[in-house]
């Protein structure tokens, strides 16, 4: 990992010495300095659950994955302008400020899921790195992973316990967010293992230079599979050695896991080291526990899942991403048929509508909901202006608290171009830079002049406080 630093005129809110403990391999109880810093507007922006959050997920952390390996804990929010939602460093965490629900509108935390995905790279992407970059996996995917542990966890310290079925919500649109990339994205960006273990390098009179492929490329750094595709092969491995009876990360006491126990060796064997895929794969076909099983070998799991683009046709019958039965997807279906059913026969000037279906109550939900309303609206314009207003009413505090709600929002604001609805558009992308590449790419393929208009006035006004990977990706949007 590199090594970072943060300069700047910030307020601190200090923990002091935080007692986390673990009881996986024999009981400890160690002591973590801990801090979160930023500039006095965002820190004022932060509630008090916030606060507690952060301090859960440290304890949720170390509990289910041992010791903290770092001397402290320092969290700094960062400009809006950062170009992602987190990156971590040895004792240091950026996140940016979309992560943190505003005062008041506490009641979704669950996009602090972030926190916990960050403070994961402590053990994995700090203290076991990658030989060879590109095979970023070993990090992000391993991160991805193990972030649903650690959050649904501390959810529970601060009392805010949530159904585990969300994990599997959650798991099902990561599923079809990959699917589409897979669709959408350049075949070489899909692999997890460009180089299969060989180095990519220059030889010279002087010299032999080492290179990360697609280390220049910009759109590399907005994909998604690592992250996606190592998350769903890690819980095919849990699959295989636990079995589907197991299927989310809450069904199998943490202490006990036959996998997590595997990870947690794994950290232990490989502390301080640059891994490759290989370590792994080699640690978990060795496991006493599989000796029974041997359909799949580590050259067949690497071919399949980290050397070819695409998706393994194992990843479908996968347990942790299935939601049909489960109540909190079919409430969803619910009122997806009430809205649609609506749209047959709203008015363009009925102000009345309203939906009786089951509540949505999660923001995963909601995420479910939007992209399948986005799904029927793409072919022609299913939601008319009445309809998208009842839909801001309805689920303004997801709208407003949680950004991957609210990128689906712009998206079905733009695709049903629902004019009165545009300044919620425009400011997404003020606001959530990080979030926002997509859209800018939805807004140069319009042909609507209005919205050609917002693009170019909103990066003449960010244009230079924009990261520069991100503003060469927007400047390729521009008009001629």
């Amino acid at each position: 990992s590199t090594f970072a630093l943060a300069v700047g005129d910030f307020d601190i809110l200090d923990f002091g010495n935080l007692e986390v403990t673990s009881s996986y391999n024999g009981n400890f109880c160690e002591s973590v300095p801990v801090r979160v810093i930023g500039c006095k507007s965002d820190m004022s922006r932060m509630s008090p659950v916030t606060h507690h959050y952060v301090t859960a997920a440290l304890k949720s952390a170390t509990e289910i994955l041992g010791p903290y390996p770092l001397p402290k804990l320092d969290i700094v929010i960062v400009s809006q302008y950062f170009s992602g939602l987190g990156l971590a460093s040895p004792n240091l965490i950026f996140l940016s400020p979309s992560i943190f629900p505003p005062k008041g509108l506490e009641e979704d935390l669950s996009f602090l899921i972030k926190i916990s995905h960050e403070l994961c790279h402590s053990w994995f992407g700090i203290l076991i790195g990658a030989k060879d970059w590109s095979e970023v996996w070993l990090s992000e995917g391993f991160a991805t992973f193990l972030e649903d542990y650690v959050h649904h966890r501390a959810l529970a310290i601060i009392g805010r316990a949530v159904p585990q079925a969300l994990i599997n919500l959650r798991a099902f649109v990561r599923l079809k967010s990959l699917c589409e990339e897979v669709d959408n994205v350049a075949e070489e960006l899909q692999e997890l293992r460009p180089m299969k273990g060989k180095k990519l390098t220059e030889e010279s009179d002087d010299d032999t230079t080492s290179y990360v492929k697609h280390g220049m490329n910009p759109e590399a750094g907005l994909t998604q599979s690592h992250y996606l595709k190592g998350f769903f092969m890690l819980h095919y491995l849990k699959q295989i050695m636990e079995g589907e009876q197991c299927q989310t990360a809450l069904d199998c006491d943490v202490v006990n896991s036959k996998f997590l126990n595997l990870i947690r060796q794994y950290f232990s064997k490989y502390k301080g080291e640059l891994v490759d895929s290989t370590c792994f794969l080699s640690m978990f076909f060795d496991c006493q526990q599989l000796s029974d099983c041997r359909d799949e070998n580590a050259m067949s799991i690497m071919h399949s899942w980290l050397d070819n683009p695409g998706l393994p046709s194992k990843i479908y019958m996968l347990t942790v991403h299935q939601c049909s039965e489960l109540s909190l997807y079919k409430n969803v279906l619910d009122v997806k048929q009430e809205i649609l059913q609506l749209s047959k026969c709203a008015k363009k000037n009925d102000s009345q509508l309203e939906l009786y279906s089951t509540e949505l109550i999660f923001s995963e939900q909601v995420v479910i909901l939007f992209d399948q309303l986005l799904e029927a609206s793409c072919d022609h314009r299913v939601l008319n202006t009445p309809l998208m207003k009842l839909l801001r009413r309805t689920y303004d505090k997801f709208i407003l608290t949680n950004p991957d709600v609210g990128h689906l929002w712009c998206q079905l604001v733009l695709v049903n171009r629902t004019r009165c609805l545009y300044k919620d558009v425009e400011n997404f992308l003020l606001n959530h830079q990080c979030m926002g590449v997509y859209l800018y790419s939805e807004l140069a393929a319009t042909t609507t002049k209005s919205l050609n208009k917002l693009l170019c006035s909103l990066y003449a006004r960010l244009k230079d406080n924009l990261d520069p990977s991100m503003k060469s990706v927007i400047q390729g949007y521009l008009p001629g």
